[in-house]
């Protein structure tokens, strides 16, 4: 660990441990093993800040319900105040809870940095003699500072893309089921319509993802090696050779870069479509609802709320998903 000494200096003391998990799941469950406290305090914090919406709009369509229940300027019941009070406090401590473990996880984020990155190096250095010979040593350092960003990005991602969102949704639709079984069962469609295309193509995203990473490593691996052996090239005259080499490297990534971005922007033009369907479909659905008596205006601006606030929930995890799986093709 980075341990604060009186003259206001880090020193890192750590023993590497050169197990790394293949397994994504394998590696979030090492990662968090390390301080198991800490990441439990943060599903705590991160499951209240979840409910803020989904209680928050249930709130709303219950003072609305109550307000179009009296005569206009008629005294405002006492509990109409009271609801607005709460629905302050739930947003307050909702965002409260959320911004507060924030400092205690970026100080992590620098401790975990440096203790992966030792896990990461030593891991490299237990590859034969041969490992050494047939990979570029800019490309092999690349990979070891690149891997520690984006293996560190994969916990933020688990928690802040993939288990925050869920548990708003589940939350979400937990108060829709409640306000209307119907309205319900369309947001389980929405998310399976949203979701079952990014899982299909999770294999894909994640190996196009491994071949550019592999293409960005020869790059700058191919530069640092030709810069290391600079003189060498000079001697022989090697710069149009270390050239062609460059363009050849290059034109490997720009062709993996193509390939993991056209991936990309199918789901993101999917996911678009799915979206402004769903959205307009519920508002139509919902004036129908209203037009037979099935649902009441309170119920209305409700379901709309969590309806838009699910939308961008949706569109957050299933960004979150597709993050993840490339981040660990690294």
């Amino acid at each position: 660990m980075l341990k604060k000494t009186q003259a206001h200096k880090y020193t890192f003391e750590h023993v590497p441990n050169t197990n790394i998990p293949r397994g994504i799941f394998d590696y979030v469950r090492m990662v968090i093993r390390r301080n198991p406290r800490m990441w439990a305090i943060f599903i705590m914090f991160d499951i209240i800040h979840a409910l803020r919406y989904p209680v928050a709009f249930f709130l709303v369509g219950s003072v609305i319900d109550d307000l179009t229940a009296i005569e206009q300027g008629a005294p405002i019941p006492r509990h109409v105040w009271i609801d607005g009070g709460l629905i302050f406090l739930v947003l307050l401590v909702g965002e409260l809870v959320h911004a507060i473990p924030h400092y205690i996880f970026f100080d992590w984020w620098k401790r975990a940095r440096a203790e992966l990155r030792a896990d990461l190096f030593a891991y490299s250095l237990k590859h034969s003699f041969t490992y050494f010979q047939n990979h570029f040593a800019g490309s092999l350092a690349r990979k070891v500072s690149e891997g520690i960003e984006k293996g560190l990005m994969i916990s933020e991602q688990v928690r802040f893309q993939i288990l925050l969102p869920m548990t708003s949704m589940i939350f979400s639709a937990a108060v829709l089921f409640k306000v209307s079984p119907i309205f319900g069962t369309i947001i389980c469609i929405f998310v399976f319509a949203i979701l079952f295309p990014v899982f299909i193509k999770l294999y894909k995203i994640r190996e196009k993802s491994r071949i550019y990473a592999d293409a960005c490593s020869d790059v700058s691996g191919q530069i640092v090696d030709s810069l290391s052996n600079i003189a060498s090239v000079k001697s022989y005259a090697h710069e149009k050779r270390e050239m062609a080499e460059h363009r050849n490297v290059s034109e490997v990534q720009m062709k993996a870069w193509h390939k993991m971005l056209r991936t990309f922007l199918m789901l993101d033009n999917y996911r678009r479509a799915v979206l402004v369907l769903f959205g307009s479909g519920m508002i139509f659905a919902c004036i129908f609802a209203w037009s037979k008596g099935a649902i009441t205006i309170g119920d209305m601006s409700t379901i709309m709320g969590i309806t838009f606030s699910f939308t961008g929930t949706a569109w957050y995890l299933s960004f979150g998903i597709i993050h993840l799986s490339e981040s660990y093709g690294y």
